[in-house]
């Protein structure tokens, strides 16, 4: 895909992860990330920050601590 298409993909999927954020969605916005690297794109802090959002509206305290520790890794 050309970085247009990779950018419209990234733009809609974060949408998709902040609306299913807003009303604690985890699975689904672990799903939607999950497609991030489907289609070559790299998730960033806003990103994180929605899926993190999900899990800790849903109770899945420990799965928004496994998301916080990945960006941690990532960013050093």
């Amino acid at each position: 895909l050309d970085i247009y298409v990779r950018f419209q993909f990234g733009v809609v999927f974060l949408v998709v992860q902040l609306a299913r954020g807003q009303v604690g969605k985890w699975k689904l916005a672990l799903h939607a990330f999950d497609k991030f690297s489907k289609y070559q794109l790299l998730p960033d802090l806003i990103s994180y920050n929605a899926l993190m959002s999900a899990c800790e509206k849903a109770g899945k305290w420990q799965m928004a601590m496994h998301v916080f520790f990945d960006i941690y890794e990532i960013l050093g």
